[in-house]
């Protein structure tokens, strides 16, 4: 079976311990837009838009350091996996990724596995409908919440990510969740 980017993206996180130089936070209201040809998203001015490049990884933003001891920093991530020659959609990809889990986060714990049905009036709203998974375990030897959303369209897999430290989750998460919302994929014509 082919293998697809997200452990690659959980080392890719992994590498997102920094040193910490101390100072404070204050939470920030300037918002910027990332403007794709396929997605867009809107996100804080104070989050840094990480540059480095993963296999499947189309953008990861980290907030800001809390201050000293703060060694992982939040991180809002967007994953795009081909799954054309699968001819897979949305409920196979959930059902993979929910497969592969245990092998890559240690104690895992599924809190919330839902279908999110939205509508556009009395119309369902393919677009917007997605899965969403929120669970906890140790990775890189540490203690992470993750949530995850993901849409199958036109042959891709997008699976947007929010984590944390499971002691410091709500700290960004009102942004995290802002952010999460922006996210709009706009070529619609992608729609399975």
């Amino acid at each position: 079976m082919k293998q697809f980017a997200f452990p690659i993206v959980l080392f890719f996180l992994a590498v997102q311990f920094v040193s910490c130089s101390g100072g404070t936070v204050t939470k920030e209201e300037n918002w910027r837009t990332l403007d794709e040809d396929n997605y867009s998203i809107t996100y804080p001015e104070s989050w840094k838009r990480d540059t480095a490049k993963a296999e499947g990884v189309a953008f990861s933003f980290l907030s800001p350091q809390r201050g000293i001891g703060d060694n992982w920093l939040d991180n809002v991530s967007l994953v795009l996996n081909d799954i054309s020659s699968n001819n897979w959609g949305l409920d196979s990809f959930v059902t993979y990724m929910e497969g592969e889990l245990p092998s890559m986060i240690e104690n895992l714990k599924i809190l919330e596995n839902e279908r999110v049905e939205n509508s556009n009036g009395d119309e369902p709203d393919p677009v917007n409908t997605h899965h969403r998974l929120l669970y906890t375990g140790n990775f890189a030897g540490k203690e992470i919440k993750f949530e995850q959303r993901f849409w199958a369209f036109g042959g891709t897999a997008y699976t947007l990510a929010y984590s944390a430290t499971q002691k410091d989750y709500d700290w960004y998460k009102e942004e995290a969740e802002k952010m999460m919302n922006s996210f709009i994929i706009k070529d619609t014509a992608l729609l399975e």
